[in-house]
């Protein structure tokens, strides 16, 4: 129990405490800036056409240098131009005219380096508004890095992304676009060790197209470091902006880029989805659908592949890069997750989020390491920067009514005395609670879903090559029981099944004895698999001929074998307890109400054959029939009369299947590309499918199989889906909870 005390002590994160000062009360605009080359970081603020360097000394802000400029000015990032360990403060101005440069001021407040100008054309009697925003360096072989910045102007004037060389000040590429670009990211996107980037872009919606893209829509655009598209993807579904992380991939292979794509325009609330693509190609991988706005993806954990998004619904959500939810956390108001960073020290990175009131610190799991209130009224969440407090230390800027920076201090277990002993006693009681736990598990562990679906998979393995006859070592059953019933059997027929067995049979089955006994199956049964399997060995290494004695020990040792396999099977698949007309009866009435929307008429029937026990996961099945339901509804948008049936069967040709179809009367699919929809980048529709290629995945993971048929109403398109039975000679598994042979919704 001491143990286990100290164990989750040592586990326990640190509270975060906060200590704040004033900056300034009203900021237009916020940057860290690292100006002394040291760990750390100072801040330029922009307010009209003012900018200021503020540094915390002794627990006050203080001004170091301030500049006034004859236009209006923003500061817009921090970036070590020339490589000699100090920041320059980007500001961008605007002249009267309408042209917009960017002024990199040094450390000690003078104009460094100028870029741009860019010139806006008038329209509608006025002058062309935007900003020339400098916001990443790009690393070029060989040369210095350069500055790319988005050139973001309103009405008809010119958009995109242009590369700078800070040294001369002129611009070295620009890629023209017609929406507005949201935001940058330098990464490795292809795996070939050369930096790209990503683009994503909103679209302002004032007629303007360029490069193959319009501000009616959003996209994701990835360049080369030379300003060269190398694809360029529209996010289909009525997007209107888009936001992107890339998570890199592994030595040599290409990154993944994580997109939150949603609409300001259109129904209340807005829909939007999260989607991950290949960074080498932009292919869609994997999408999810929600249904309020989500916030910028942050990355956690490139080395993991993990992510964290916030949410217009106050949920701060953690995706790994196949996009699984790994863990959630509410808040009643929007949430928005700003950075990740090390706060305590301990190799991993924490959340800094925020909604329009509290500052969050979160750990990696998005449990609450710290809170505080912020003085900002109802509205969006609060705007957070992180900035450097020394070695290993951090400090959050806040910008909302007034800007204030907080250093986050973390606060040891050890050093709060009411948490220790709250902690103290929290271990003491799950110490023991974790003996009860273990001494139960040691009597008997339930196995979870997917321990089960491997065993089984497993036994279906000793099934087809050690106990059936299908195989040549099968026929060693065969010929114990013609030879103890006095038939001549030839000897080369045993000599070939004794040799096929000890090469592929024997180690079928220790593998099956070893799964069974790491889930605590009981040992009496286990034991049972173990010694029948080894009097089957030597009975087949015996160097003298085979005779009838012999003969009568293999058959009983064969006999015995399959009856303790069996056994053993049935008592692992009884936890599953999985029915497919239960699962397809629920997934459907989960999905009424896309039904209705949609217009169409649904259907469900079946049979008493299928109500038999399949080998699945229940919440897996459910899962994946509505997958199937959701996909029929999509496809019948708009069909006159749309109908759908939902059919659950046995399969009267084979009596170990039971056959899921769930058919409509669509448009279909035409036969030259029914295998083509199940790949991860192939749909038959320019939204997107509704996850085929996982589906097919899943069915297959549970040895079963799901592909497209010919619709018996001779148009649509029938999916098929076919269940393993776990009871083939068995049929009174069935659990009494009834599902209507006919149900219309």
């Amino acid at each position: 129990m001491g143990a286990a005390g100290l164990g989750l002590l040592s586990r326990l994160s640190p509270r975060v405490a906060f200590r704040a000062v004033g900056l300034a009360p009203r900021p237009v605009s916020v940057a860290p800036v690292n100006a002394l080359g040291n760990s750390v970081d100072d801040f330029a603020i922009g307010d009209s056409s003012q900018v200021v360097l503020a540094r915390l000394l002794e627990g006050e802000c203080r001004a170091v240098w301030q500049q006034n400029l004859t236009g209006p000015a923003m500061v817009e990032a921090a970036l070590d131009v020339n490589g000699d360990g100090f920041d320059e403060v980007c500001v961008t101005t605007r002249d009267g005219d309408g042209t917009t440069r960017a002024i990199l001021m040094s450390r000690d407040g003078m104009k460094s380096d100028t870029l741009g100008p860019v010139a806006g054309a008038p329209a509608r009697g006025r002058p062309w508004v935007g900003w020339l925003r400098p916001v990443a360096m790009l690393p070029r072989p060989g040369r210095g890095p350069a500055v790319v910045c988005l050139v973001c102007g309103v009405w008809k004037g010119p958009r995109g992304i242009a590369c700078y060389d800070p040294a001369s000040g002129g611009r070295e590429w620009f890629y023209a676009m017609g929406g507005w670009p949201h935001g940058v990211v330098v990464a490795d996107l292809r795996g070939d060790g050369r930096p790209g980037l990503l683009v994503t872009t909103s679209s302002p919606a004032n007629g303007v197209s360029e490069n193959g893209t319009d501000d009616a829509h959003a996209y994701v655009l990835a360049l080369s470091g030379e300003g060269r598209r190398l694809w360029l993807r529209e996010l289909a579904g009525g997007f209107t902006e888009a936001k992107g992380a890339a998570l890199p991939g592994e030595p040599g292979h290409p990154a993944r880029v994580v997109v939150a794509a949603s609409s300001h325009r259109g129904a209340n609330p807005e829909r939007c989805g999260l989607a991950v693509l290949d960074g080498a190609s932009g292919a869609e991988i994997r999408s999810l659908s929600f249904p309020r706005g989500l916030g910028q993806p942050r990355v956690l954990d490139g080395a993991a592949g993990r992510f964290v998004v916030g949410g217009a619904d106050g949920v701060l959500r953690l995706f790994n890069r196949d996009l699984k939810p790994l863990a959630t956390h509410g808040e009643p108001s929007a949430v928005e997750a700003w950075a990740c960073v090390d706060v305590d020290g301990d190799g991993a990175n924490e959340v800094l989020a925020s909604t329009a009131r509290d500052v969050l610190v979160l750990d990696s799991n998005l449990r609450v390491m710290g809170r505080r209130r912020h003085e900002n009224a109802a509205g969006p969440p609060t705007r957070l920067l992180p900035a450097r407090a020394g070695l290993q230390r951090w400090r959050v800027c806040a910008v909302g009514q007034r800007a204030l920076a907080m250093d986050l201090i973390p606060v040891s277990p050890l050093r709060d005395p009411r948490r220790l002993a709250w902690v103290l006693g929290a271990a003491l009681a799950a110490g023991t609670a974790a003996g009860v736990v273990r001494r139960e598990r040691r009597r008997r562990r339930l196995p979870t879903p997917a321990e089960s679906r491997d065993f089984l998979v497993d036994y279906l393995q000793v099934r087809h090559e050690v106990l059936e006859e299908v195989r040549p070592f099968g026929a060693l059953r065969l010929w114990a029981q013609r030879t103890v019933d006095g038939q001549t059997v030839p000897l080369d027929v045993f000599e070939r099944a004794r040799d096929e067995f000890v090469r592929i049979g024997a180690g079928a089955l220790c593998r099956f004895t070893a799964r069974a006994a790491e889930l605590a199956v009981e040992p009496a049964r286990v034991r049972e698999i173990e010694d029948l399997t080894r009097a089957l060995q030597e009975g087949l290494s015996h160097p003298e001929p085979p005779d009838g004695h012999r003969a009568r020990e293999l058959s009983a040792a064969m006999q015995g074998l399959s009856d303790a396999c069996a056994a053993v099977w049935r008592d692992v698949a009884s936890h599953l307890r999985c029915r497919a007309d239960i699962a397809a009866h629920d997934a459907m009435l989960a999905k009424q109400r896309l039904l209705v929307e949609r217009g169409v008429t649904a259907h469900f029937s079946g049979d008493p054959g299928g109500g038999a026990h399949v080998l699945f996961d229940p919440a897996e099945l459910r899962e994946l029939a509505g997958q199937l339901v959701e996909n029929a509804a999509e496809a019948l948008h708009g069909v006159p009369g749309a109908t759908l049936q939902v059919s659950v069967l046995r399969d009267p040709l084979d009596h170990r299947w039971v056959v899921l179809l769930v058919a409509d009367n669509g448009p279909g699919i035409p036969h030259d590309r029914r295998e083509a929809v199940f790949r991860p980048d192939c749909s038959t529709r320019p939204g997107g499918g509704f996850g085929l290629p996982h589906a097919r995945e899943t069915a297959r993971r549970w040895r079963g199989e799901l592909s497209i048929e010919d619709s018996p109403e001779g148009t649509g398109t029938m999916m098929k889906l076919m269940l393993r039975v776990l009871f083939p000679f068995d049929e009174e598994n069935a659990e009494t909870r009834p599902v209507p042979k006919e149900a219309t919704r």
